[in-house]
């Protein structure tokens, strides 16, 4: 998430919230700049996050990834990654929707393969339209 105005009570607040799932050891990282973030995210195996691109970087790093979007393009891309459960928009957020989502983190699966092919399918389409 972006740094929010006072840091330590939304982090202490949302460690409150994660502790009752058991999830272990965890940090909370606000964005600072590009290449902490890039770090942190190559590290971690859950992410929360209401940004588009912090989430798809998550998961290319191997990271569970929960959305908690703005945008409906957001939402358009777990619902193509069968990850629909993983995608609360902010104004459908609820606590339940929250806790929900972390009862399910042992159900995600992204099928790699169905990505690879939507990938080729692209860069084919790419090469055809560069090659008239």
């Amino acid at each position: 998430f972006d740094a929010p105005v006072n840091e330590d009570f939304q982090k202490k607040r949302f460690k409150s919230l994660m502790a009752k799932f058991n999830l272990g050891n965890f940090d909370i990282e606000f964005y600072r700049d590009v290449n902490s973030t890039l770090q942190f995210l190559k590290t971690s195996k859950l992410v929360v996050t209401n940004k588009l691109h912090v989430g798809i970087l998550g998961i290319a790093f191997g990271a569970k990834v929960i959305s908690i979007p703005k945008h409906q393009k957001t939402k358009r891309l777990y619902k193509q990654l069968n990850l629909e459960t993983f995608c609360i928009p902010i104004e459908e957020y609820s606590q339940g929707r929250f806790e929900n989502a972390i009862a399910e983190l042992s159900n995600w699966y992204l099928d790699r393969e169905f990505i690879n092919s939507k990938t080729k399918r692209l860069f084919d389409h790419i090469d055809l339209f560069i090659q008239k």
